[in-house]
């Protein structure tokens, strides 16, 4: 078997016969092929698989040996935009892959007889205007690349049957079938972007469905049908060969369509789709003649006699059949990893009990007061438990005493002098517990804690050495410690490391409480003591399996039947979407949908790197073969097959996410914006000002005026009120603020019916549509909520946070910052030649920044030198001996050169999850690194962010150069080329440019913007039918 990405049942059913299969292909993922083995238990033995190209001669003559009976050859570039991307390699992979075998198949005859041929084709090699149903003698006149290529390979396998039927008997017998195929779903292993995985794929997990031409009739063809096509043809061919009757025909090639039941339209796809998967998912219906795919049924008549192949599988069945089989590979997946990762098989109370590695360790400390998350904090020389979460960094010193139990000394690490210990006759009186022990003093006081570890539960006491005895924190905030029995079953302190000189792991790194509160949390205001990623994520999981059962218990075709859809869901704008008051799923990489779907929060775009289906993507966006070999003279087709002309994506088209790409190349039409202005009086007050709003501030003292130079672009483009399709509502945020009520004063006048769900709003400070701001991300969740003016409107916002209610990720389109450096950057990189390649940059990673506000607890961890955590071969190779540059503070002299000499540049949360430093990073071609996932970044949706960015977990901080040094220079410098080809997307024009536009190409950041704003404008959401509780002011 040749090629195997979709068509896993194949094997199945061949191992489970007992027939030996050897599989070759490029790519076989391992956790595929254990579902495999797992399935079929016998496929250990009987499967060999091989991972080489079909060009290559040597691999062909080592997998087609004399014992193989056929070959079913399914390797091909399969997908239109493969084909479109590099036209020569699609045909040398289609045709002369094709031929490759051909003559594998000829070097392995064994007394007379070749291996027969499966080969599969496209119902693209048709002429589009043939008469319906099609049959195998209509006319082939492929105007798709795919469908050229196809029709190529099939006339070598005719060329190749008839040469030997004309070189007389000694040649042998050859015979194939070419099966040409309708379009085939069912696969839980099919390209996500393909039709119907496109469709079930997000409506599963509630995210936006997309799909143009709701009339185009589908002929859809399901797998197991497929494979029933395959097995029969494969019988046919065996009885050929083993016919040996003298009057027989040594050379066939039998050709064949093969087609499902009955023809669809897009619509009824989606909308069976939609009910069977019980989906909120917010719905794009595109039209275009662009990208507009012919009409298409097949005749299986032919089919019908030669093979006696009969399609049995409905649409409505198929399609149950396939969310079914989603369900129940996310089911088996959340089942897998609960038994390997969480309750006794979590690793992490085995790391949480090698309590020597905390010596040395700078950490902060939790405590547990009355159930809630308090922080240990100094002021001073006073210490004190609130809920400031500021995290004093403290220097932990651990050593072994009495052959029997842990001590352990805490010293505040900002202020040396500083003890967290006791003073003689504290053990009776608590009052001056909060008073610190100075270094000075030190030898006459009890600076030591007897340690015991609870690894379970990631917490430990502080007892009083020799007595019986613990700290106990405070009932309340602030309040006084207490003192409590040690034999109690009471832990009520965390230690949770920012750094350490031991090598990782780190107890207690993974289990940090503060971490699952940036990450985990959205609008809570209680903090709870025992919070941990791994303990919520394992509890998520369980959640989330109990709601898959459930989804797979009441899967039915009943959800399909008329009486059962009583009421039409009702649909209307993004502000009242059935989901959208929701926190966000935790995201898994590994997870079947990515989403961790519990049933009580929304799904949310990721940028986990997709299950990679194409083997050749080095080579795309060019007119390099993905293989050469002395035989490799391809040339590209000529033009016999009449191509027509169609839009040809572009390289950076290829850095967008698959509906982004689908939506710009349908063709729609951007929507124009008019720009609001102010009232007169407030008109008059913003001429006055000594430097435009659009400008950067002379001194640096600010960089907020991204909405300024917004405004300034989308005025360029003249649009009137009454034809505009969205109204641009100037605001200057941090800067301006008194200006607010002025413009919406204005918009009231000039159009009273405006509709709010057409208004863009920028925001451009730290945390957008709250328009509110504090230092802690903790405080604000008290008293932030989203601006109820706000409800309804597209925020255009620098603030992708989704840890907290500023932001909403359907509604809203993120934005990035206005960096100050923007001068220099387009002085040092401006001209792309002087971005430096990854392989000649001598820095592995480097970041310089403040500790402000939540991200000085990652950026604390993100600086710690970890010396003894470097691995010994590392993957990545270069020719330079790479370091690591962390620096204190703010950007220092030479930052910018620094950026265009390290590969990676982290970009921690700063006060709020944004920061100005991925800006400048991407444009200095840097690969931006991100930290968790509690904030999306500029275009998110738009974006592809997993082809130029990474994302470490927070625990995996402690491991952060083993993490970037995993990688090879030639993953390093495709993400790098991907991110060069979108780094105007994140970059404002100059002061003395902005009256010019958005340069040369046109899409700076108000392009994309627009672009994002019309997909939200043109999404039709799934509302409540009946409102039945508040929400707030989110």
């Amino acid at each position: 078997m040749i090629g195997t990405t979709s068509i896993y049942r194949l094997i199945r059913q061949l191992v489970g016969a007992s027939t030996p299969v050897t599989a070759v292909d490029l790519i076989f993922h391992e956790s595929e092929l254990q579902e495999l083995y797992t399935a079929q238990p016998q496929a250990r033995m009987l499967l060999r698989v091989v991972r080489e190209d079909i060009r290559d001669p040597s691999t062909m003559r080592k997998a087609i040996t004399s014992d193989v009976a056929g070959v079913v050859h399914l390797a091909a570039v399969s997908r239109e935009e493969w084909c479109s991307d590099n036209q020569a390699d699609c045909f040398d992979v289609n045709d002369r892959g094709t031929q490759m075998i051909l003559s594998a198949l000829d070097a392995s005859e064994k007394g007379g007889k070749r291996p027969w041929l499966v080969f599969a084709s496209d119902r693209r090699v048709y002429d589009p205007q043939a008469r319906h149903p099609v049959q195998e003698d209509a006319a082939t006149r492929p105007t798709s690349l795919l469908g050229a290529s196809k029709l190529k390979a099939e006339q070598s396998i005719q060329d190749h049957s008839i040469g030997i039927a004309s070189s007389g008997r000694g040649t042998g017998t050859m015979h194939a079938i070419t099966l040409r195929l309708s379009g085939v779903y069912g696969s839980v292993y099919d390209h996500v972007d393909r039709l119907v995985a496109s469709i079930v794929v997000p409506a599963i997990s509630h995210l936006p469905v997309q799909y143009i031409n709701s009339e185009h009739e589908l002929d859809l063809v399901h797998i197991d049908d497929c494979v029933d096509a395959f097995l029969l043809s494969m019988k046919r061919l065996t009885d050929l060969s083993n016919d040996n009757r003298h009057t027989r025909q040594r050379t066939t090639h039998e050709i064949y369509n093969i087609a499902g039941i009955r023809s669809a339209t897009t619509s009824e796809l989606v909308d069976k789709v939609l009910h069977l998967s019980r989906s909120k998912s917010p719905v794009l219906e595109l039209e275009s003649t662009a990208n507009a795919q012919d009409d298409y049924q097949g005749s299986i008549t032919k089919a019908i006699v030669g093979i006696s192949f009969r399609a049995k599988v409905s649409l409505d069945e198929g399609l149950i059949r396939l969310v079914g089989s989603y369900l129940a590979r996310t089911e088996q997946f959340l089942i897998d990893r609960i038994d390997n990762m969480c309750y006794a098989a979590s690793p992490h109370p085995e790391i949480n009990s090698h309590v020597e590695k905390l010596d040395g360790c700078i950490v902060h400390m939790s405590a547990d007061v009355s159930g809630l998350l308090g922080s240990l904090n100094a002021y001073s020389g006073h210490w004190q438990v609130d809920d400031e979460h500021q995290a004093t960094r403290v220097l932990a010193s651990v050593h072994w005493a009495d052959e029997s139990r842990w001590m352990l000394t805490l010293q505040n690490s900002e202020d040396s002098v500083e003890f967290f210990g006791l003073r003689e006759g504290q053990t009776d009186d608590t009052d001056q517990l909060h008073d610190a022990v100075f270094h000075g003093e030190a030898g006459e006081q009890l600076v030591e804690w007897e340690l015991e570890v609870d690894a379970e539960r990631a917490a430990v006491k502080l007892i009083v050495p020799g007595t019986e005895r613990q700290l106990g924190p405070p009932p309340y905030f602030a309040g006084e410690f207490t003192w409590i029995s040690r034999s109690g079953d009471v832990f009520p302190w965390r230690l949770s490391p920012f750094c350490c000189p031991a090598a990782e792991p780190w107890p207690f790194a993974a289990e940090d409480p503060l971490d699952h509160s940036i990450e985990y949390l959205r609008m809570a205001t209680e903090d709870a003591f025992t919070a941990s990623i791994p303990k919520a994520l394992c509890d998520r999981l369980s959640r989330a399996l109990e709601y898959v059962g459930g989804q797979l218990g009441t899967l039915s075709l009943s959800l399909l039947d008329d009486d059962m859809i009583f009421r039409k869901t009702r649909m209307g704008p993004a502000s009242g979407w059935v989901q959208a008051q929701l926190p966000a799923c935790t995201t898994v990489c590994e997870h079947p949908t990515v989403c961790v779907d519990t049933g009580d929060c929304q799904c949310v775009l990721s940028a986990c790197k997709g299950v990679t289906r194409f083997p050749f993507e080095d080579k795309a966006r060019s007119d390099a073969l993905s293989f050469s070999s002395p035989s490799a003279t391809m040339p590209a087709p000529a033009g016999s097959y009449h191509l027509e002309p169609r839009s040809t994506s572009q390289s950076w088209m290829s850095v967008l996410r698959p509906q982004a790409r689908q939506y710009l190349l349908s063709g729609v039409s951007q929507p124009a914006i008019y720009v609001s202005s102010f009232t007169s009086s407030a008109q008059e007050w913003i001429s006055s000002l000594s430097q435009p709003v659009h400008e950067l501030d002379a001194e640096k003292r600010n960089c907020f005026t991204a909405d300024g130079m917004l405004e300034l672009q989308l005025s360029l483009q003249r649009t009137e009120a009454e034809d505009a399709d969205l109204y641009f509502l100037p605001n200057y945020q941090a800067r301006y603020d008194g200006l607010w009520h002025h413009a919406w004063e204005a918009l009231r006048e000039n159009m009273p019916r405006a509709d709010p769900h057409r208004l863009v709003i920028p925001f451009t400070h730290d945390f957008g549509a709250c328009r509110a701001f504090d230092f802690s991300l903790w405080n604000l969740r008290h008293h932030a909520r989203r601006d109820p003016s706000t409800r309804h409107v597209i925020a255009w916002t620098v603030n992708g946070d989704l840890n907290s209610v500023c932001y909403k990720p359907l509604q809203d389109v993120i934005i990035p910052p206005r960096t100050c450096n923007s001068p220099e950057l387009y002085e040092l990189y401006g001209d792309r030649s002087r971005v430096r390649p990854s392989r000649e940059r001598k820095v592995l990673a480097s970041f310089s920044g403040t500790y402000w506000g939540v991200g000085g607890i990652s950026r604390r961890k993100l600086t710690c030198p970890r010396t003894l955590s470097l691995p010994t071969y590392p993957v990545l190779q270069s020719q330079h001996t790479l370091r690591t540059v962390w620096g204190p503070g703010g950007a220092q002299p030479g930052y910018l050169e620094l950026l265009g000499d390290s590969i990676f540049c982290p970009v921690p949360e700063g006060v709020a999850g944004w920061s100005p430093r991925l800006v400048d990073a991407v444009y200095a071609g840097c690969i931006p690194v991100l930290v968790g996932r509690a904030t999306q970044h500029a275009f998110w949706d738009l974006l592809d962010w997993a082809q130029f960015s990474l994302t470490v977990e927070r625990e995996d901080l402690q491991r952060l150069e083993s993490v970037l040094l995993g990688y090879t220079m030639e993953e390093v410098e495709r993400m790098q080329r991907a991110l060069l080809k979108v780094r105007e997307a994140f970059v404002y024009p100059l002061d003395s440019d902005a009256a010019a536009g958005e340069g040369e190409e046109g899409r700076g950041p108000v392009w994309w913007a627009t672009v994002a704003s019309g997909m939200r404008r043109r999404t039709r959401y799934p509302v409540p039918g009946v409102v039945d509780q508040p929400d707030g002011l989110l």
